[in-house]
Parts: structure tokens; C-alpha cells; sequence
């Protein structure tokens, strides 16, 4: 998914390609397509290359309004800066920030799916369970590595959820 959105800025300039398919093992036509692409569009294949990291780039910008806000509700305002701070500077965004890559959109979608649990576990209501879900889904189709979260939160929310004795007790006045 976020090579595909990457590639939709470039659609309206991008010159004809023929796709070339083949069924046998091994084949992989990125390459193939990749230098057609170059070749027919040769004047203007940086400012194509240009918009898709711009779409690229704000995976990384809206990593960074997410690490902001959560570490400000977690920890006040000056917490939510110095976490952006680290955010920016971490030498693995500044190298995959501008990428068109999975990596940096599943670090973003991941990030809001995670803050998305968290929420949900301290106020669970079927929209929060339906936002986690869809938030999942979107990172899934990201990153297929992110299919360890599902197995985090089950076990995060069994941690979190009250003692046995709590819900078979009734309290006591």
C-alpha cells in the first residue's frame, strides 16, 4: 500500500509503460519497469521521483504529530516536545523518512494504532474497538511484520484487565 499511494501523484505525468509479464519463477518486473520509466521520462523522472517522496515524507511527519501528542498526554507538553525531538533526530527517520518504503508508514500507522489501544483499553467502546481494528488492518497492509501486534495487545490487555476475584467478588461498601 504505501508504494502504491506514492506512485499516485506521479500518475497524471507519468509517460505510458508497457508492463511486460512474465509467469516464471523468480521473475520481477519492478526492475524492468523501473528502467522504462527512467528512459521514457528521462526530463522528467526527478520531479516525478520528487512527488513520490513527498508522500513518503509525510509518513514521517505524521509519525512525529503522533509521537508528540502521545508523549504530551502521557507526560505534559515540554514530555510530547522532547519525544518529538528524539523522533526528528533519530538517525533511522532521517534515513527513511524520504523513502518510499513500508517501513516508515507501518512505524506511523503502527504508532496510531498502538496510541488507538491504549485509548481503547482505558475506555473501551465498540468505536474504539472498531478504530484499533481498521488502524490494524492499515498497518497490516503496510507491514506484515505488524501481525505481532494483535498478539502484544491480547496479552496487554489480559495484563490490564481486572483480577478474577474483582469481577466473581462484589465489592463491599
Amino acid at each position: 500500500m504505501p508504494r502504491m499511494l506514492a506512485a499516485l501523484p506521479m500518475l497524471p505525468d507519468a509517460p505510458a509503460i508497457g508492463w511486460g509479464w512474465d509467469d516464471s519463477p523468480g521473475f520481477r518486473p519492478e526492475f524492468g519497469i523501473g528502467r522504462q520509466l527512467a528512459f521514457k521520462a528521462r526530463d522528467a523522472y526527478f520531479p516525478l521521483a520528487v512527488r513520490a517522496r513527498f508522500v513518503a515524507a509525510f509518513w514521517a511527519m505524521l509519525a512525529a504529530v503522533l509521537v508528540w501528542r502521545w508523549a504530551a498526554e502521557l507526560y505534559g507538553e515540554w514530555g510530547g516536545v522532547l519525544a518529538l525531538a528524539l523522533w526528528s533526530f533519530e538517525p533511522t527517520v532521517l534515513a527513511f523518512g524520504s523513502i518510499v518504503g513500508p517501513d516508515m508508514p507501518a512505524a506511523a500507522v503502527g504508532l496510531a494504532a498502538c496510541w488507538a489501544f491504549t485509548r481503547y483499553l482505558r475506555h473501551p467502546t465498540f468505536d474504539g474497538a472498531f478504530g484499533c481494528g481498521m488502524l490494524l488492518g492499515l498497518g497490516l497492509l503496510c507491514k506484515f511484520t505488524l501481525l505481532l501486534l494483535p498478539v502484544a495487545w491480547v496479552l496487554l490487555a489480559l495484563w490490564k484487565r481486572p483480577p478474577l476475584h474483582a469481577l466473581l467478588i462484589p465489592a463491599v461498601a
